[in-house]
């Protein structure tokens, strides 16, 4: 019988991703009248612009009901660049060269659809809930079938519901870390293949395989072996971005490599960080700082305590696949941070959902669910907890960062869940889940008012 549930929880699970995304939709929509949204005006709020003479855009918060939504309104900010992709394949004369900063999957797909801008919102979050089931194979022998819903408490998931890439970038990376766990080098292959065709993750994607290929030599002592399973770990990342140069080249494009210079216009390039860190959207502000002190630093000593570890070793021992993934997915996280701090200048934009909405962070909260631990360990993390929650109460006081109580109400279920009564983990399940569908509408609603305060 344990194994026929089984069998049937993929589709539940899905069900219940897309239900979700209905019930964030539908909120939206009820919160556009005027009679549900006065009550609730008082915690729920939404942004109104002006722009002024010299075109420069001026937000506030306004206390009215949301926008409708609209095809047009969802056309904004990266999602119009990569809709001008989708209508000439990078051949604009609007922002032309900016456009060869985004690379063409995701485009390309949304042009074979036919979709038009609502029409792929729908779209991007059916793909999300696809690449979802690829992490609950990984995993559903060795958690609770409850912990798959801590998904959707992350509160960076509505970056899945609009026209960007990160729906189809996380299922193609779900793919290629199922490939690598089942040691199929096929799904592998094409899994981040289409992912370095999707979001210009190539160089981090270098940097990540070649320091998990030296401490797989580290532990294995046979170089001949690592370093064919290095240029296996590379040939996809490779030919993708080969395929995006080609794509490029072919439509205007001035020069081979010009997707990297293209960064330039958007004032990444590579410069010493200065201090303090800065990100100017409000959400970004809020999550990222304590996220860098519950998630980033934990990351950074996990990676470098297995480095060291790797040279204890005495006797040749492989990294198992799921080591190996797991390992992957720190540096991931960890690599993000670094490049952000080594070509923005100091400022963190966009750096919350880039290290949120990867399966590379799902991955490794599903991971944490399955780890004993002991008391000195979960002492430490309600420290960090603590330390966390009166930063949040302090210095971020002024912001909307409603968002960041979500992570940090999830964390305390991911790592003391077992004290709960079942009855009370999964009543804050669902209320939880509950409160965060109204703050994913909120977000969207940010959106397609072209506020988009977390980028």
């Amino acid at each position: 019988m344990k194994t026929s549930n089984r069998d049937f929880f993929p589709i539940i699970l899905l069900i219940a991703f897309i239900l979700f995304g209905a019930a964030t939709f539908l909120c939206h929509i009820a919160l556009q009248n005027e009679r549900i949204y006065r009550p609730l005006r008082g915690v729920i709020k939404t942004y109104n612009k002006n722009v002024d003479e010299n075109g420069n855009k001026n937000l506030w918060l306004d206390k009215k009901p949301f926008a409708k939504i609209t095809p047009e309104r969802t056309i904004v900010w990266d999602a119009d660049h990569y809709n001008r992709i989708r209508e000439s394949v990078y051949d604009s004369d609007i922002d032309r060269w900016a456009n060869y900063a985004f690379f063409p999957l995701f485009p390309l797909v949304w042009k074979a659809t036919g979709l038009n801008g609502l029409g792929i919102c729908f779209f991007n979050w059916i793909v999300f809930s696809l690449g979802i089931l690829f992490l609950y194979y990984l995993f559903r022998n060795k958690i609770d079938k409850w912990a798959f819903f801590l998904i959707l408490l992350i509160p960076m998931n509505v970056i899945y519901m609009i026209p960007y890439t990160e729906s189809l970038f996380f299922l193609c990376i779900a793919w290629g870390l199922y490939g690598i766990i089942k040691d199929n080098y096929a799904l592998y292959f094409f899994g981040f293949l289409f992912a370095s065709m999707t979001k210009s993750s190539a160089a981090i994607f270098f940097a990540i395989f070649t320091c998990a290929e030296i401490v797989a030599y580290i532990r294995s002592r046979t170089w001949k072996q690592s370093l064919i399973n290095y240029l296996k770990r590379l040939l996809p990342i490779i030919v993708g971005v080969l395929f995006v140069m080609i794509i490029q080249k072919l439509n205007g494009s001035p020069r081979w490599f010009f997707f990297i210079e293209a960064q330039k216009f958007w004032g990444k390039y590579l410069s010493l960080p200065t201090l303090p860190f800065s990100d100017w959207s409000q959400e970004g502000r809020s999550v990222t700082n304590p996220f860098l002190i519950m998630y980033f630093l934990p990351c950074v000593v996990v990676v470098i305590r297995e480095f060291l570890l790797s040279f204890k070793r005495k006797t040749k021992l492989d990294f198992s696949t799921w080591e190996y993934a797991k390992y992957v997915c720190l540096l991931y996280l960890a690599g993000n941070i670094f490049i952000a701090m080594l070509t923005q200048h100091g400022s963190l934009n966009s750096l919350a959902r880039y290290m949120l909405c990867t399966p590379f962070f799902v991955f490794l909260l599903l991971d944490t669910l399955r780890c004993d631990r002991e008391k000195m360990w979960q002492l430490l993390y309600i420290i960090i907890g603590i330390a966390t929650t009166i930063i949040c109460l302090s210095y971020f006081s002024q912001s909307n960062g409603i968002g960041i109580y979500f992570v940090m109400l999830g964390s305390l279920l991911v790592f003391f869940h077992r004290y709960f009564p079942k009855k009370l983990l999964y009543i804050s399940i669902f209320i939880i889940i509950f409160a965060n569908i109204f703050w994913m509408a909120y977000m969207f609603n940010c959106f397609i008012c072209d506020a988009w305060i977390f980028t």
